[in-house]
């Protein structure tokens, strides 16, 4: 300390100065009481050591034919090893500990990583949160890697841009002296743990996750993965060392977009650029039209905005969608690696932000996708555009993404008995949809509910819940199809006059119904027209399944009512094309929302006609007996549709939120 510092503050110095020698008297005092630990373990291990001797010596003056005792052999082995250690810091446990902490306050800490048999120790910064701690092995495991001597412990580099830290980093005499006093101590000494980051440091300020899920209650494997995740998200610089960790001895192609060449360092421009670059984004996978529909019309307001898919052209699930910008399918494994590869170090260059969809698949690689029900892949590629600083995007796919069937049961009674899934937990479970939930929550800056309930992981900052990326196109939903415009004959549907069509529909209809139960009330449907038919209405359900929406939007023009679900309590695509359509549309739309919070206004002001599977008898009779009311309907559904999913306006919505997100890094709680 300056001597001018001195001067100017004397009480400060004095201060100091007291603080550190109250600080080395309470360390010396556990310094003392280790040491008569470390003492009487001597004594012990020497006479055990002495006793073990003597059966072996007795055991090898017997006949050769008897076989030595192999527990024995290994016991003296053992025990002269710790033998070794106690010996050691008996004599300098002290020196080494005052060496080790009482010269200087370190501000590096060991954060510890485990993979098979090596323990990497990562030198970071102190202040890391009490999530990402709570990952960490705890001191229990590393108390028995200290002594274990088939797991090596090996000191990784600096993670901080700190000049300071630097500095005070580890030197490979200091780093393996910890092992040895952990190895050796029979105490938590403190002056040791401090250096160390192990999870018990985290148990007071861990948070609490939906339904009591606990990321760092998993298996070591899962909770590395997860530990990677968060300390790249942390500190991005990281993520080079991280990835030399996890690829050890793996191939090149199994953890992109890493691997073939040393990932670059990003440098952070500072001050304003020289010029504004446009805004853009890269939907990464299709979901379903929405994304390619959104796309154009955000280029039309200046966008730099492309749709992907990786979707063989040639396969029955490439029907679902109307078109991508990109599709970067090969069919030649290595060939698609190279496209993939070279395709995201263009998008990581010119696109700020990704927008994904789709539970399991965050990430730009398939092979970086989730195939485990701990939802536990390291997406290597997702953490390197948020170490470039791009924004992550994710839009739900479902009444299960992002929320556990506890949670939606509570919330919607009855839907999750019908459900062909509930029992397929490789599907769907409190488990999986949690750690997806979680993932998905460290990942995302921003997160599309698209009107569904905020429940579970659907609950947070990064949440959006009104209306944003599932765009319709108004023009091919138009209403004058089936009637001004002509149906093709392909899927002209026969009428007779005054016969009134009700169109149903189920998409996977063999995977999504269990004894001819769904969860779109198929049975009560059917029902409810069998039964107006037996009363004399001129009625026919028009029942369709895994029709491509390129089509099936005739058979939705030639329908008088348009019947979506009955037990969701929100809606989906079938829905918002009837109601673009201007069709009158029945499901059931729950428009009480979780604690209390108010409906979005586009549930609020939905025109679809409430109906359960114990109302629909009710709602079809009154629609099928008042053309007046259906044709009311059917024109404050369109103007519905058009002000809340057309894709202009979700275009222009769209860049309100990601204007918004950039500006405060969280989107807006409502555009309304």
């Amino acid at each position: 300390m300056s001597l001018s510092l001195i001067a100017a503050n004397p009480f400060a110095v004095m201060r100091r100065a007291k603080e550190w020698k109250d600080s080395m008297g309470e360390g010396l005092s556990e310094v003392k009481a280790e040491l008569d630990v470390l003492r009487d373990e001597l004594t012990a291990a020497q006479a055990r050591i002495a006793e073990l001797e003597a059966q072996q010596g007795a055991k090898a003056r017997m006949s050769t034919s008897h076989a030595r005792d192999a527990s024995a052999v290994a016991d003296v082995k053992s025990l002269r090893g710790r033998l070794a250690a106690v010996k050691l810091l008996t004599g300098n446990y002290a020196s080494v500990l005052f060496r080790l902490v009482g010269t200087k306050s370190r501000r590096l800490r060991l954060l510890p990583i485990r993979a098979s048999t090596s323990l990497h120790f990562l030198q970071v910064r102190a202040d890391l949160s009490p999530d990402l701690v709570g990952l960490a092995p705890s001191k229990s495991e590393l108390r028995a890697w200290a002594r274990d001597p088939a797991v090596e412990w090996k000191l990784g580099e600096c993670i901080s841009a700190d000049l300071q830290s630097r500095r005070d980093g580890w030197t490979v005499d200091d780093f393996l002296a910890v092992r040895q006093l952990i190895a050796s101590s029979t105490a938590d000494n403190e002056l040791v743990w401090r250096n160390l980051i192990a999870s018990d440091q985290a148990i007071d300020g861990v948070k609490t996750w939906p339904f009591g899920f606990r990321p760092e209650h998993a298996d070591p494997d899962v909770r590395r993965r997860r530990l990677m995740i968060a300390v790249g998200l942390a500190l991005p610089k990281s993520l080079t060392a991280l990835h030399q960790i996890e690829a050890a001895g793996q191939p090149a192609t199994h953890n992109p977009p890493f691997g073939e060449e040393p990932i670059q360092d990003v440098l952070v421009p500072k001050g304003e650029p020289a010029a504004a670059r446009r805004r853009s984004v890269l939907f990464v996978n299709p979901s379903y039209y929405n994304f390619h529909f959104l796309a154009d019309s955000l280029r039309k307001r200046g966008w730099d905005a492309v749709s992907m898919a990786i979707i063989d052209p040639k396969s029955e699930y490439a029907q679902h969608f109307h078109g991508h910008d990109w599709n970067l399918f090969e069919t030649d494994a290595d060939k698609q690696q190279q496209v993939l590869r070279e395709r995201f170090q263009e998008a990581a260059e010119r696109f700020d932000m990704f927008h994904f969809a789709g539970v399991g698949t965050l990430s730009f690689f398939p092979y970086n996708y989730d195939t485990s029900r701990d939802h536990d892949r390291v997406p290597w590629d997702v953490l390197d555009l948020k170490r470039r600083g791009a924004k992550i995007a994710y839009s739900i796919t479902g009444c299960h993404d992002l929320i556990t069937q506890t949670g939606f049961e509570a919330w919607s009674p009855g839907m999750c008995p019908k459900c062909a899934w509930r029992d397929r937990p490789e599907i769907c479970s409190n488990h999986r949809m949690s750690a997806w939930g979680w993932k998905v929550v460290q990942l995302a800056d921003l997160i599309c509910i698209e009107t569904d309930p905020p429940l579970d992981f659907r609950d947070t900052a990064a949440v959006f819940r009104e209306p944003l990326s599932f765009a319709i196109d108004p023009q091919f939903w138009r209403p004058e199809l089936g009637q001004s415009v002509p149906v093709p004959e392909l899927w002209r549907e026969p009428k007779a006059d005054g016969e009134i069509l009700i169109y149903h529909s189920v998409g996977n209809y063999e995977m999504r119904t269990r004894q001819g139960v769904n969860v779109k009330g198929t049975g009560a449907v059917v029902a409810a027209i069998d039964r107006l038919k037996a009363e004399g209405h001129p009625v026919r359900l028009l029942f369709r399944k895994d029709v491509p929406s390129v089509d099936n939007r005739w058979m939705l023009a030639q329908a008088d009512i348009i019947v979506d679900q009955l037990n969701y309590g929100r809606y989906g695509a079938t829905a918002r094309e009837g109601m673009m359509l201007g069709r009158p549309v029945v499901g059931r739309v729950n428009k009480v929302e979780a604690r209390g919070l108010p409906a979005v206004r586009a549930i609020a002001e939905c025109p679809i006609v409430d109906a359960s599977e114990e109302t629909i008898y009710e709602v079809l009779r009154r629609l099928v007996t008042d053309p007046g009311e259906r044709s009311r309907i059917g024109a404050v559904s369109r103007a519905h549709a058009m002000r809340w999913w057309s894709k202009d306006v979700l275009a222009e919505r769209y860049e309100r939120v990601y204007d918004h997100l950039h500006e405060h890094g969280r989107p807006p709680a409502t555009l309304e």
